[in-house]
């Protein structure tokens, strides 16, 4: 896998995970009255990419581990005891 192969959008229900060159943001749409949209800033932080044993570091936060086929999904982890799949968005 490469730096780039990440680039997209990807959510589930309570999440949207927004990966570009510069920058990876997570919003949600938990406390909020707008279910369909993600109002809510998590975190907006510098992209990075590193490979650590199963996991790729994208930001300070935020790490995903890569599915089979990382095309259309990926899990994020928020911490050690929550993992969220998530879909790509193209």
């Amino acid at each position: 896998m490469e730096k780039s192969d990440l680039h997209g959008i990807f959510y589930n229900e309570e999440y949207l995970l927004t990966v570009t060159k510069g920058y990876v943001q997570l919003n949600t749409n938990i406390e909020t009255d707008h279910k369909p949209f993600f109002p809510k800033i998590l975190w907006r932080e510098k992209y990075e990419y590193e490979e650590k044993d199963h996991l790729i570091q994208i930001s300070e936060n935020l790490a995903v581990l890569p599915t089979s086929d990382f095309n259309f999904e990926v899990i994020l982890i928020l911490d050690l005891d929550q993992h969220l799949p998530m879909r790509r968005f193209k």
